[in-house]
């Protein structure tokens, strides 16, 4: 039993460093490209934007 709570523990630690690795990884893009984000953000605003006035002409249509 203790092996196995030992193995689990090691496979868990393995993957909370490779989790906090790669969170820290995105940390630095989206502090080193700020630029990158607001496009990505008007991106899919842009496409909410579409979507909602689809939806109106879809409803004035109808």
């Amino acid at each position: 039993m203790l092996f196995v709570f030992n193995c689990f523990l090691t496979v868990l630690s393995r993957y909370i460093s490779d989790i906090a690795a790669l969170t820290f990884f995105t940390f630095r893009i989206t502090a080193y490209f700020p630029a990158s984000n607001m496009v990505y953000f008007q991106l899919v605003g842009n496409r909410r934007m579409t979507e909602k006035r689809r939806d109106e002409r879809k409803k004035t249509e109808g």
